[in-house]
């Protein structure tokens, strides 16, 4: 049975401090040696501001564990995430307000403050909810990742 992760962001029941106190995640050495190799530390802080900072898993079926890191990038102080697929070349961005866009996946994720692996044998297309940060509910699909966002409580409550 092949399984399918999704992330999952969630918002806690508190807020948190804009201050982040922890030393930087330190990635296994392949991811080290991609992080190095795309001078990814030129743009992006590996800063905690997620719990745990860091996710692995198989994130695009090719039978090896890859690495979600939490990211902040250095020009915009916009947060996100990395995703690092092991044995392959390039860097999956998601957040970080990489582009001038309403679209969830180009936002910035500072309201988030953990995430955690959704592990099931199948998944199905996830859907943005209507909400205040948001223009409408919107299909969409992110090819063998799926990532669901949410919030604990509703905006304003």
């Amino acid at each position: 049975m092949r399984y399918r992760y999704s992330l999952v962001l969630v918002t806690a029941l508190t807020t948190t401090s804009s201050a982040v106190q922890s030393a930087p995640y330190a990635l296994p050495a392949w991811a080290e040696t991609q992080w190095q190799a795309a001078r990814l530390s030129q743009t992006y802080s590996r800063v905690p501001y997620l719990k745990p900072q860091a996710l692995h898993a198989d994130f695009n079926g090719d039978g090896k564990l890859d690495v979600a890191v939490a990211v902040i990038r250095k020009q915009s102080g916009s947060h996100g995430m990395l995703i690092l697929h092991q044995g392959q070349t390039g860097v999956h961005v998601i957040g970080t307000g990489s582009a001038f866009s309403n679209d969830m996946l180009h936002t910035n994720f500072q309201w988030a403050d953990h995430w955690q692996l959704y592990i099931k044998p199948s998944t199905f297309e996830g859907y943005l909810v209507k909400m205040v940060r948001f223009p409408a509910t919107v299909p969409f699909s992110c090819s063998a990742l799926r990532l669901r966002f949410g919030r604990m409580r509703p905006v304003g409550a």
